[in-house]
């Protein structure tokens, strides 16, 4: 079989063309999201520090339990503090 002159079939180039000097853009998106995840694991762990810090709290003022329930009744009871019964 005669292969089609100006054919490219590199392994490298999977089939395209690519422009020299461009920023390949699987790269820089591969970098981004590689960042991102960097901050969303440096939030979850700042997350847990602060969750375990108010469950120390809550055990301290005599009411241990589930920190999130006991944190959305705080808030209510803060939006709600004014309102007569």
């Amino acid at each position: 079989k005669k292969v089609g002159v100006g054919v490219i079939n590199n392994s490298t180039t999977m089939g395209r063309k690519s422009l020299m000097g461009a920023p390949d853009q699987t790269r820089l998106r591969i970098e981004a999201m590689e960042e991102q995840r960097s901050l969303r694991r440096t939030q979850m762990k700042q997350a847990r520090v602060d969750r375990a810090a108010e469950e120390q709290r809550n055990i301290s003022a005599g009411n241990p339990g589930d920190v999130d329930f006991i944190g959305l009744v705080r808030r209510w009871r803060e939006e709600h503090a004014g309102m007569a019964r």
